[in-house]
Formats: C-alpha cells, structure tokens, sequence
C-alpha cells in the first residue's frame, strides 16, 4: 500500500491545448514531450493533451518541447511546467516558414510508373526480428530504418511494410522521413504531414508517397510514429529482415507500454 501510494504522487499532470498562433485553431498531433527522456505524447485531434508523467524522474535541467512540422518549436521549463499545477494551458505554435531545399524536395511533377522504378531496402519478410508496439499503444513511439542507397537523385514513390499481427481496429500513423547521414535520425525531409489510417490486420501494406514529393540523394531513414489507437487494443507486430542493419526506436514511457523496433520490409522508390 505504501509503494502505491508513493507512486500515485509521484504522477503529474499538465495539461492544455495546443493552437496556431495566427489562426487560433486547434493543432492536431502535436509531439509533447521532455528532451532526452522518452517521456511524452502527442495531442489530440482538436489539439487538447493530457500529458501524465512521473516527476520523480525528473530534475530542474530538463525541458519540455512541443513540435510540430510546419510550425516552431516551443520550449518549457521542467519548473514552469510544475509552476502550471492542475490548470489547463494554451500553448500557441507560430508558423515556421520552411525554405525547400531543392535536394530534398522537388515541385516537379511526378513521372508516371514505369519498369525504371526499382525496389529499395528489405523485401524478404523475416520472422526473427520484427517491431512491436504493445499495451496503451505509446502514443509518440516511433520505429524507423535506415536504408543505404547508392548516391543519385531519387523519388520515393510509396512506401512497404508487412504487417505480422493487428489486433486494433484501426491504427492512425504518421510516415516520417530522415536524412541517414546521421548518426540517428534527426533531420526530417519533408515539412508535410503523411497520415495514414492503418486497418490490415495481416499482410501487406503500401502507402503513396507520390503526392508529397520526397527527393533524396543519399542515404535515409524512414518509419512510422503513433498517433492515435481506435479501440481499446493495441498489440501491432511489423515483420523485420533477418540479415543485419541499422534500426532505431524513439520510445515514449508511458505506464503500461512498451515499444521494440527492428528492420522492416522495403519500399519503391
């Protein structure tokens, strides 16, 4: 009993709304979060969030971001957000004005498919490693991999991955593209949110990335982060290949949860 109490104490609450700060709508999907500590969540479609996390494991160097794609990001204090207590906040985002680089994304129309297109990263479906994401779905959570590819200008066009098990009922996901030059993924190559309302429960699944016009030239990264969980089950397992690569986790704890990562399946570009 005493242990229990203890931790229930332990638990803090901020909690708010997140909006744009010329419009004064509502930010959907915004990454919540302490740097560096795998605590966090997103909002919620009308931009609320109920952020629950335990203090403890906290000290007065850390700092909360919030970000989304597309706008600025916005810093707390870890004492400031204790300062805010039980109220509700109001967090305004200023739009960022994002200057494309040529080399990462193109406005030139898109050629139509042909045999020219091929297959990049890893079409064998393994079964000795795979990505999971298991219990309250942490919310947050991404899995991604990295693909090396031969230096040259190239569209991804869609993007694959198998999925081994879904018990959901639907998933929503955010498709998320790094530079692989880095040592971990950092640098996000498109400024355009990629949503994608998951429903296979086994088999196969392909996303269009065509309309987003994602251009690389070197090595990247690429994965999908949870949004959002449609019903009150979460246990999604991604198949992995067996050989050997490079794969990369951003766990959000969060009570109950736990998110593993390993390589997934290939994409055309």
């Amino acid at each position: 009993l005493l242990f229990l109490s203890k931790s229930v104490f332990s638990q803090t609450i901020f909690k708010g709304v997140v909006l744009d700060a010329d419009t004064g709508l509502s930010l959907p999907y915004v990454n919540i979060g302490f740097i560096d500590k795998g605590l966090g969540t997103v909002s919620e479609e009308n931009g609320a969030f109920n952020f629950l996390f335990d203090a403890a494991s906290l000290s007065s160097l850390d700092t909360l971001k919030i970000s989304s794609i597309g706008y600025k990001e916005f810093k707390m204090s870890f004492s400031s957000v204790l300062d805010q207590g039980s109220r509700s906040i109001e967090i305004k985002l200023e739009p960022e004005i994002v200057s494309l680089n040529e080399v990462v994304l193109t406005s030139s129309k898109r050629k139509r498919k042909s045999k020219t297109e091929k297959m990049v990263g890893y079409s064998f479906v393994g079964q000795l490693k795979n990505g999971s994401w298991e219990g309250d779905g942490a919310l947050g959570g991404e899995l991604v991999t990295k693909i090396n590819v031969s230096k040259k200008k190239r569209q991804l066009n869609a993007f694959y991955f198998y999925v081994l098990k879904n018990t959901s009922d639907s998933l929503l996901i955010r498709v998320n593209v790094y530079d692989g030059t880095t040592k971990f993924p950092e640098k996000k190559l498109s400024n355009k949110n990629i949503k994608y309302t998951l429903k296979t429960k086994i088999g196969k699944v392909g996303i269009d990335l065509a309309p987003f016009e994602i251009t690389v030239e070197d090595d990247f990264s690429i994965g999908i982060e949870l949004l959002k969980v449609y019903g009150d089950k979460i246990d999604l397992v991604v198949a992995g290949d067996d050989t050997p690569g490079v794969s990369y986790r951003r766990y959000v704890r969060r009570k109950g949860t736990r998110c593993s990562s390993s390589k997934f399946n290939y994409w055309r570009s």
